[in-house]
């Protein structure tokens, strides 16, 4: 089940967890169709001495806000920092929480999205930026590549979500080999 799915179904991780399915997947009804609950996502253990990789979503929909914290704040490696809904909440936060990652949905945060993009990796020392969008749009992800920025649908898989985010880390992260 994709991140798009849950949201659109209103059934969310937390739902899940409250409904005590970690051990198995169980069916739950929804108006007339029935969900399929994924398993729940495992990690790695988070490495002694090693820091956590700090998140930040700026998303307007509160309910795709909620459900990626939710999904993503199981995840030992990742600390979920607070999330944003518009593009001046988003400022401020990334201001004072400093994060490593930043999931970003540009289209809907009124027509401030792509300029923020654009600031954000002109800094020295940016963070990573994932472009985590509904639906693909050309332009869009022409200007993400060429600022290079990670491109990615909403219906992306959580674990592959997760993957996505801790490889970019290491990626960023690793040391240089000289050539």
């Amino acid at each position: 089940m994709t991140l798009r799915h849950e949201v659109l179904c209103g059934y969310t991780a937390s739902n899940a967890l409250r409904s005590g399915f970690p051990r198995s997947l169980k069916s739950v009804k929804h108006v007339t169709s029935r969900v399929r609950l994924p398993r729940p996502m495992r990690s790695s253990k988070l490495q002694v001495g090693m820091e956590r990789i700090r998140v930040l979503i700026i998303e307007e929909n509160p309910s795709v806000r909620h459900a990626l914290a939710t999904r993503l704040s199981t995840i030992p490696e990742l600390e979920v920092l607070e999330s944003a809904g518009s593009v001046d909440e988003a400022e401020a936060l990334i201001r004072r929480t400093a994060p490593d990652v930043i999931l970003i949905e540009p289209k809907r945060l009124t027509g401030k999205g792509m300029p923020l993009l654009q600031a954000l990796t002109s800094v020295p020392q940016p963070p990573l930026i994932i472009v985590l969008t509904s639906y693909h749009d050309e332009n869009e992800a022409l200007v993400a590549n060429e600022l290079g920025i990670s491109y990615l649908l909403k219906e992306i898989n959580s674990r592959a979500l997760v993957d996505a985010i801790l490889n970019a880390h290491r990626s960023a992260h690793a040391p240089s080999t000289p050539s």
